[in-house]
């Protein structure tokens, strides 16, 4: 196999059927990791560390109890949104699929059809994330509420002021919660990275050729085993293309990342309600601006890659297609 060739020829499917770049579009806006080049580390702390009050877990308990009902309706229209663009992504990720294997045995294909044979792949990639993915979110979210609780107690503990002495047993009860975090990290990140290896190519295997979830798994170690030297050398040209592009949105971003939205969002919460009906509507155009440049400019990326990995798989498959 010729890495450079697969990328050429991509690049030419993409020129020639634009439509992989709308479903781009659709798979990088329903995509949980939009690449925002930067950005999103910047509004993850828009708050200094000088800036935080020295009462602290008065002022959390007091923010919570002016914000609950905002923060509770974002919360649950988060998770609604989150589920849609799951789908939308699965959706779009299938087609291009779809679209790739139409070009290479030269056959026809249209945006109608691309969709539609991605609608019908959904509930079967629906349950391919939530098999290879399901247990480390699943995982994530206990070791998530058990750090929550842990640092409550923690809180807690500190608002009562009690001695150094008992604070310190306090801690000596959290050492065996760190050390099965840490044994749960360590065994865990390698884990996540196979599957996160396997599972485009576990889509393919379900859309191209219909395979069941677990023959799809096998086939694509199979795949990975008997071309690791290719494989290596598609997953360089990823990775390029992910910096390449990464690197583009965080320039386009650059006048947002520094500009009025983070110090807009933060004045946001602490307005009166009516003030926060008031420039809600801007806070969320502003959001959306960027979230819709670092979508459009992510498109290609993710139209070249899935094209890339299809070309890949095909070709891996051509001589002992199951």
């Amino acid at each position: 196999m010729n890495t450079i060739n697969f990328l050429k020829e991509s690049w030419a499917i993409i020129r020639r059927k634009k439509s992989l770049v709308f479903f781009g579009l659709l798979a990088a806006i329903g995509s949980r990791n939009v690449d925002l080049g930067g950005f999103q580390r910047n509004m993850e702390h828009p708050f200094s560390a000088n800036a935080m009050p020295t009462e602290m877990l008065d002022q959390v308990t007091q923010f919570w109890s002016q914000n609950s009902p905002w923060l509770t309706i974002f919360a649950f229209s988060g998770l609604l949104l989150a589920v849609l663009f799951w789908m939308l992504r699965l959706t779009a990720q299938a087609s291009m699929i779809s679209i790739v294997e139409k070009v290479k045995h030269s056959e026809e294909t249209d945006f109608r059809r691309a969709f539609s044979i991605g609608l019908s792949k959904l509930k079967r990639l629906l349950g391919v994330s939530v098999m290879m993915y399901g247990p480390f979110v699943l995982l994530g979210l206990l070791i998530l509420g058990a750090v929550l609780v842990q640092i409550w107690n923690v809180i807690n503990v500190a608002a009562l002021g009690v001695s150094p002495a008992e604070m310190e047993i306090v801690l000596k009860g959290i050492k065996p919660f760190l050390i099965t975090f840490i044994f749960l990290v360590l065994f865990g990140l390698p884990l996540l990275l196979i599957v996160s290896l396997i599972y485009p190519f576990v889509q393919r295997g379900v859309v191209l050729n219909n395979l069941r979830i677990f023959v799809a798994i096998r086939q694509s170690t199979q795949i990975i085993k008997e071309n690791l030297r290719d494989f290596l050398s598609v997953i360089a040209l990823l990775l390029g293309i992910s910096i390449f592009f990464s690197v583009i949105v965080f320039l386009l971003l650059i006048p947002f990342s520094s500009g009025s939205l983070p110090p807009g969002l933060a004045s946001w919460l602490i307005q009166n309600d009516a003030a926060k009906m008031e420039n809600l509507p801007l806070l969320i155009a502003q959001g959306a601006g960027v979230w819709l440049i670092a979508s459009t400019v992510n498109s290609l990326a993710v139209a070249l890659r899935s094209t890339l990995l299809t070309m890949f798989y095909l070709e891996s498959t051509a001589e002992h297609n199951p």
